[in-house]
């Protein structure tokens, strides 16, 4: 078993959201609106099961465990993205090989 680990410097990642979704503001306004802001930066570890993925997350600044429902709007949209990103991978995958296997047969 694989797993796949994903950091979120929760900061940031507004940041870029915020920066590839409105065209018209600057970065300097962007900053303006986070700057009174609290962040967390947490380390996401992602592991296939055979439906889904088990997740463990750390918060990096504390290195203790964070639950799923204990994250905030912003963690947790990085969550679901990254299981949707995770899934439709491995998906895909899954189809590719099936497909493969069947044309050599």
């Amino acid at each position: 078993m694989y797993t796949i680990m994903r950091r979120c410097i929760e900061r940031d990642y507004v940041f870029n959201t915020v920066k590839k979704s409105k065209n018209y503001i600057t970065d300097e306004e962007i900053n303006s609106m986070l700057v009174s802001m609290q962040w967390v930066d947490y380390t996401f570890k992602f592991l296939p099961k055979s439906s889904g993925w088990i997740t463990v997350v750390i918060d990096n600044d504390t290195n203790n465990r964070v639950e799923i429902d204990e994250l905030n709007g912003f963690a947790y949209d990085f969550y679901i993205r990254n299981v949707t990103e995770l899934s439709v991978d491995r998906a895909r995958k899954q189809i590719r090989e099936k497909l493969y296997s069947e044309v050599a047969i």
